[in-house]
């Protein structure tokens, strides 16, 4: 009985343990989500820069038909 009450003794420690853990689990995923997200924002403002950029010096075409 005495080594049961030991063990009884372990569960609000885990407990604190695997709280603790959780929180630190959903803040690194909760970071990741946002990095990710701005990583992706960037690249697609550097793709609609380049994209208005080539619009500037050529111009809008996107075939062109020869008249032969």
């Amino acid at each position: 009985m005495k080594e049961m009450k030991k063990y009884l003794d372990l569960i609000p420690i885990s407990a604190r343990q695997r709280k603790r853990q959780s929180r630190m689990t959903r803040l690194c995923i909760i970071l990741a989500v946002f990095l990710v997200a701005s990583i992706f924002s960037m690249a697609d403002m550097e793709i609609q820069a380049q994209i208005y950029r080539t619009v500037q010096d050529y111009g809008s075409w996107h075939a062109v038909l020869a008249p032969w």
